[in-house]
């Protein structure tokens, strides 16, 4: 059984490669060109939702496509290539923790899963951002995110609760110098919120959903990764430098293909981590290992294509730095390096990760 989960050949049957070639098409297709351009994300996601990808993971009787994590995973590679930094992972991940918990799940949850459905509704994973005491807790979330409604989701240790951010956004919020959109309420409970689940249930699609949208976000991460390649690489043939193009400096080859090796692995390992919690199996030890190991390929994919580009990567008004700005938020999102190799550690511990 070990053998077979650590198989890293990829995973992707017929229909998810075709499901794979027809999102790249369509990304590129909203994109408006094969580069990434200022996308109206708004209309991004009233397109995510006609192509059903907003309802991927849900089950054909609520409307949904019947898929898996790992189809939406092949989903959010394409996403992320074209810097589309919407909550497409967060949204898939509480779709799937929800439908889990369908015949415990309130009234307004089944109609939240169908807003989602539709494109009306996107979710943002927001964590208590003080453990000790969760009924306290800050919840907050970037926002307004491409222009839907998103809901705030804060686990109250018993309770999992839905906020409209136009209620939140109403409410007196605090603010951050550096991100001036960020809204955060210090009182939740004085917002007007629906109850999705209670008790247990809460509590287990709270952990479930938090580990989807990690493994999703790596997705997103992967792909935009991609694309970030793609655009040294040509840069690398066109720039310069002491009368020949700086592609034919071993230096310069020897990044790009360190950021192709990680960039390779990690996909192959998100991949097999999806298909493992598609499974069932949120304790395997792979799953936090990919994360880690995502996290650091990405982050240091970033640099090195700085390096290959040099001073100009850092204007404002080129395409890399949209891609910078979205990809630093996300890779924060997943943890230090330090939490993210703890995870890994506390697998181990518990003589989970050869299970």
């Amino acid at each position: 059984m070990a053998e077979q989960i650590y198989d890293l050949r990829p995973l992707l049957n017929e229909t998810q490669e075709m499901l794979r070639e027809a999102a790249r098409n369509a990304c590129v297709e909203l994109r408006g060109g094969a580069r990434p351009q200022k996308i109206d994300l708004a209309a991004a996601w009233r397109r995510f939702a006609e192509l059903g990808w907003t309802g991927v993971v849900l089950p054909e009787g609520l409307s949904g496509s019947g898929g898996s994590l790992l189809d939406a995973g092949v989903i959010a590679l394409e996403i992320g290539r074209g810097a589309m930094f919407v909550s497409y992972p967060e949204t898939v991940a509480w779709s799937h923790a929800l439908a889990r918990a369908l015949p415990a799940l309130s009234a307004a949850g089944k109609d939240l899963l169908a807003e989602i459905v539709a494109g009306k509704t996107g979710l943002v994973l927001a964590r208590p951002l003080d453990p000790a005491t969760p009924d306290r807790a800050l919840t907050g979330a970037v926002g307004p995110a491409a222009g839907y409604l998103v809901r705030l989701v804060e686990d109250g240790g018993t309770r999992l609760v839905a906020f409209p951010l136009d209620a939140l956004a109403a409410r007196k919020v605090a603010t951050t110098r550096h991100r001036p959109e960020l809204l955060v309420t210090a009182d939740p409970k004085a917002a007007d919120g629906i109850t999705l689940l209670e008790g247990s249930a809460a509590a287990e699609a709270f952990e479930i959903a938090a580990l989807t949208a990690r493994c999703l976000t790596c997705a997103l991460l992967v792909g935009s990764g991609r694309t970030i390649l793609e655009m040294a690489q040509e840069y690398a043939n066109v720039r310069a430098q002491f009368g020949h193009v700086i592609a034919n400096y071993q230096v310069v080859q020897h990044a790009l293909v360190d950021i192709f090796a990680a960039l390779e692995a990690a996909e192959l390992m998100t991949i097999k981590a999806l298909d493992i919690l598609d499974r069932g199996r949120r304790d395997h030890g792979l799953v936090p290992a990919t994360i880690a190991f995502a996290r650091d390929a990405v982050w240091n994919a970033l640099f090195k294509t700085y390096d290959v580009f040099g001073g100009i990567a850092f204007m404002q008004e080129h395409p890399l730095g949209d891609f910078t700005r979205g990809m630093t938020v996300l890779i924060a999102s997943l943890g230090t390096e330090e939490q993210c190799l703890e995870a890994v550690a506390a697998t181990i511990r518990k003589g989970a990760f050869l299970a």
